[in-house]
């Protein structure tokens, strides 16, 4: 018998090993994708903390973000500081760190599932705490730099020292859990939920089992961290976000406060409260499947059988999760998509040890009949609720990251239609089809397949899609890096400023947040048009303009363009470099930075490319923003061989083909121009050079005109 024992251990030993490794490649297969911060403002957020703790002044930028909380930034800080300033290999040791969590999670959750149940074999536990670490959004949020992967960790942590405290009565486990709790809270606000729980719950079990001093311990631990959160909270405020402007409070206490008053003392406020509240719930029911609902169901079944043992850390479980999803509802009180009415971030990173117990409470067959009849019609209501919210408001933007377990269901860009009830016809399906396979199939490798594929199967198919999205945003902003470049190349060893000229507030022109990242060292510092005036000094600085704000034609030639892309456009003082020449305040020169050559063009300099007679586009570009006006392209069309004549069609365009020109080029030094005319704002105007077969031309010195 000891032999088939310690046989059994092995097997789960290496069973856990292979399940961290699948885990590894499931959540980590896309990180040589991801290089940059692209969910703004958060990532930013998280990241300004830490490189405010080495030193690094990001201020002007972060004033102008929302605030974000630091618990994050004291981990992220010590990464930053290995990656040296390398900001890609700290992204993705910053990703790396999330997959550890996500592991480490998956293996305590095998500890407590072990000690919940220690009727069910081992290896279930273990099977079932690894189909659960495939829920969408905790497998999703591995690969995006924010909370939500720690958070989920610590929650683990924390329910492990409760059921450790509980368990022993030793001292060390509530002062743990009083400091992984408080951690938690500095990481994310909206953890509150978990204090008040976690207080309820040891005052509550104290005061049960007259354990006062355990009382005393939790609760003199707990008010020495969170005077600690205060301090530090106080100076990342004060010196990094500069908290005096007062929108910057919707991720703190500030910013929600009108909405509780609001929900006190009226009913539209209330009613508000009840519906984002339903939302939620409909969420989290629908997005996993009904497990939740095992979950209540096989704790009701427990107070039922009035069996008390491990009660308090099911209780607190279900406290934490209603608490979470009630700060969300208030947070969310008033959101204008779809995803902020059923919003399932700030409440998901509890969702591991719900799933876990419910999934657990369905093998068993613990659950009352009565409690899981009465939250399938609670979740058929909440989902009645949703659709007719979804089709009175019409709203269409569905963020995909907030909300990731129905977004195969939900639709970015289209009206949610049905898709409320769809989602609510398939969760009670499986969750019946599991209540039932629970109780008349005995087999345990039948009840596997049923019980454990069918969720993963569906969370994986979301998860694949999920993560194609994010890793495709991730790199769309990874290109922002070769801006990034360009300033470090222009300012060198000098201490140059570097400016950001913008004439919007707060809350736009997000992505210099990701300029910054890329330069750590190098603060930006936010302007407007009146302020650069007022700078006297101004000799090798850098100004990187919002192109969707200004005519570009206003900065010239008071400054030299140095580049542009990305929606940012790079400016220099004009006595300093002659990169490009600028004629006279109505003319830009455009050379091979901003020109795109065809496959048969040869750059002979900067400001001159030369055909080689194959057909097709010669040169294209620069995609740059332009006010509407009247404007004019001209370049210079020299023929390599005049006895042969080369034809060439020119053309400006802007989503369409404004004004197009079929030339035969028959002379040497021949000047091409093309006049043209916007009747409003473009982004990205773009100027085409066609060469048919056989010609064999240079053209040089495109320069851009505006008819002033």
């Amino acid at each position: 018998m000891a032999n088939i024992s310690d046989s059994s251990k092995q097997l789960n030993r290496v069973l856990k090993i292979v399940c961290c490794v699948i885990l590894m490649i499931a959540a980590g297969y896309k990180i040589f994708d991801l290089s940059t911060i692209h969910v703004l403002y958060d990532e930013f957020g998280y990241t300004a903390t830490a490189a405010y703790y080495n030193g690094y002044d990001w201020s002007s930028v972060a004033e102008h973000s929302a605030y974000y909380s630091y618990g994050l930034g004291l981990l992220l800080a010590v990464i930053m500081r290995i990656s040296n300033g390398n900001m890609i290999l700290y992204y993705r040791l910053c990703i790396g760190m999330n997959i550890l969590l996500l592991v480490i999670s998956f293996i305590i959750a095998c500890e407590i599932g072990k000690k919940l149940f220690d009727s069910v074999p081992e290896y279930i536990v273990i099977l079932a705490a690894f189909g659960i670490s495939f829920y969408s959004n905790t497998l999703v949020q591995t690969n995006i730099l924010w909370t939500e992967t720690l958070l989920y960790f610590l929650f683990w942590v924390s329910c492990w020292l409760l059921l450790k405290a509980f368990e022993s009565s030793k001292l060390k486990y509530f002062i743990g859990l009083a400091v992984c709790n408080v951690y938690m809270y500095m990481v994310h606000q909206r953890t509150l939920a978990i204090i008040i729980a976690s207080f309820m719950i040891v005052v509550g079990w104290g005061i049960i089992k007259k354990e006062f001093k355990s009382i005393i311990f939790f609760n003199g631990i707990l008010l020495v961290c969170l005077s600690i959160s205060y301090l530090l909270k106080s100076d990342v405020q004060n010196n990094l976000w500069g908290m005096e402007i007062l929108s910057k409070d919707v991720n703190d206490y500030g910013g929600q406060l009108s909405k509780v008053i609001e929900i006190i003392t009226s009913w539209e406020g209330m009613k508000a409260f009840l519906l984002s509240f339903s939302g939620k719930v409909y969420y989290i029911f629908a997005a996993s499947l009904m497990i939740v609902n095992g979950h209540l169901s096989g704790l009701g079944q427990l107070i039922k059988e009035k069996k008390s043992k491990d009660l308090g850390i099911y209780i607190y479980i279900i406290l934490c999760l209603c608490g979470a999803i009630g700060i969300s509802a208030i947070f969310m009180l008033h959101g204008n998509r779809q995803d902020t009415l059923i919003y399932g971030r700030y409440t998901e990173y509890v969702i591991g040890p719900v799933l876990l117990i419910g999934l657990l409470f369905l093998w068993e067959h613990k659950v009352s009949k009565k409690v899981f009849a009465l939250t399938n019609i609670g979740f058929v209501v909440a989902s009645v609720l949703v659709y007719i919210k979804l089709r009175n408001t019409g709203f269409t933007v569905y963020n995909l990251v907030c909300a990731v377990g129905l977004s195969k269901i939900f639709k970015d860009g289209q009206a949610a239609g049905m898709a409320p009830l769809y989602a609510m016809v398939a969760a009670i399906s499986v969750g019946i089809i599991m209540y039932l396979t629970g109780r008349y199939i005995k087999k345990h490798i039948s009840r596997l397949i049923i019980m454990l594929v069918i969720p993963i199967c569906y969370w994986t198919y979301v998860n694949n899609n999920a993560l194609t999205i994010v890793s495709g945003a991730n790199q769309n902003n990874a290109s922002i890096a070769l801006v990034a470049e360009n300033i470090r190349n222009h300012i060198g060893n000098k201490n140059s400023e570097v400016y950001y000229l913008t004439d919007r507030k707060d809350f736009e022109s997000r992505y210099v947040e990701v300029l910054q990242y890329f330069i750590p060292e190098t603060p930006i510092r936010y302007i407007d048009k009146e302020e650069i005036r007022d700078i006297d000094d101004f000799k090798d600085g850098i100004i990187v303009i919002d192109e969707n704000c200004f005519d570009l034609f206003e900065l010239v030639p008071t400054y030299q363009i140095l580049y542009w892309q990305n929606g940012m456009i790079l400016l220099e003082s004009s006595d300093i470099l002659e990169e490009y020449v600028l004629k006279d305040e109505k003319e830009i020169l455009l050379s091979e930075k901003q020109m795109v050559k065809g496959q048969s063009t040869v750059s002979t300099s900067e400001y001159s490319w030369e055909s080689t007679g194959q057909e097709g586009y010669i040169l294209y570009g620069p995609y740059i923003p332009l006010r509407k006006g009247e404007y004019e392209v001209e370049v210079e069309a020299i023929l390599l061989d005049s006895s042969v004549p080369s034809n060439i069609v020119m053309d400006v365009y802007a989503g369409e083909i404004l004004v197009q020109k079929e030339i035969e080029l028959t002379r040497n030094g021949e000047k091409i121009s093309l006049a043209f005319n916007l009747d409003e704002d473009t982004n990205n105007i773009e100027f085409r050079i066609y060469g048919y077969a056989g010609c064999n031309a240079q053209f040089k010195n495109i320069k851009l005109i505006k008819n002033m």
